[in-house]
């Protein structure tokens, strides 16, 4: 039985640049040619290792899921001394993101845009994406309940969700571009909610 010519190049390397080119151009501006010269693979290549351009583009915002923001914020917030300290520190990362970045925003919150409800498989990716960040903040303020550094009747799950919708803004703010001081005090009154 044939098997085929081995895969001559390496999967998640071509994932990472795939997510790259998504991220910065949204999902109908990305051209098949302009993933293929990212990817360094041939159009046969891509339809057997990922499918064709939407299943491709799914699989490129789960490894965001995974890889970028929402996974990066879980480990900052669970290295963290301090949970409060941690997610001032979280808040604070997405002021003074690096201006290469900021155009980019976040590819959890492009999808959303570009796709809104049309796409179920997507949104549902989204969600996902988005309550895994709200679940880290509410484990970072039940651990800064448990340790007293915030009153015993905050209202955890609220303060999640308002956590995870400050860091969509942020996101947001960052992409229009618009300046650190404005994302600063957008940061700074979401921290006084603390305490």
């Amino acid at each position: 039985m044939n098997r085929g010519r081995p895969r001559e190049f390496d999967r998640e390397e071509a994932l990472e640049k795939a997510m790259q080119v998504f991220w910065r151009n949204g999902y109908e501006a990305t051209g098949l040619s302009e993933l293929l010269s990212a990817m360094n693979i041939a159009r046969q290549s891509l339809y057997c290792a990922f499918g064709d351009k939407r299943s491709l583009f799914l699989e490129a915002v789960r490894h965001y899921v995974e890889t970028q923001s929402p996974h990066r914020l879980i480990v900052m917030l669970g290295a963290a001394d301090s949970p409060l300290a941690g997610i001032r520190q979280t808040l604070e990362a997405l002021v003074d993101v690096p201006s290469d970045q900021q155009v980019l925003g976040c590819l959890l919150c492009n999808a959303s845009a570009e796709f809104g409800m049309r796409d179920p498989e997507i949104a549902q990716i989204v969600r996902d994406g988005l309550a895994s960040i709200e679940e880290a903040f509410a484990q970072a303020l039940r651990r800064a309940v448990d340790r007293g550094e915030v009153t015993q009747d905050l209202d955890v799950t609220s303060l999640a969700r308002t956590l995870t919708t400050t860091i969509v803004g942020l996101s947001l703010l960052a992409r229009l571009q618009v300046d650190r001081e404005h994302r600063r005090d957008v940061v700074k009154s979401t921290l006084r909610l603390l305490g």
